[in-house]
């Protein structure tokens, strides 16, 4: 890992390696990529909240909680 400064001076970090190793595992990015010479579209999903707990949490007895 390396720590960069973007134009506006602001840290990241770069994570990478040398070395380009996978497991090969059949129906995987990495399978379609590297050993298929496919390309990879994976539909992503970034909401992490766990809706199937709100509804619990709703019936939580919490001092100044406001429904």
């Amino acid at each position: 890992m390396v720590q960069k400064l973007d134009p506006r001076g602001r840290a990241y970090y770069w994570i990478g390696g040398d070395e380009q190793a996978h497991e090969n595992v059949p129906g995987s990015d990495c399978d379609a990529v590297f050993d298929r010479g496919l390309i990879s579209v994976t539909p992503l999903h970034l909401d992490l909240t766990l809706h199937a707990l709100v509804e619990e949490l709703k019936e939580w007895k919490l001092p100044g909680l406001v429904p």
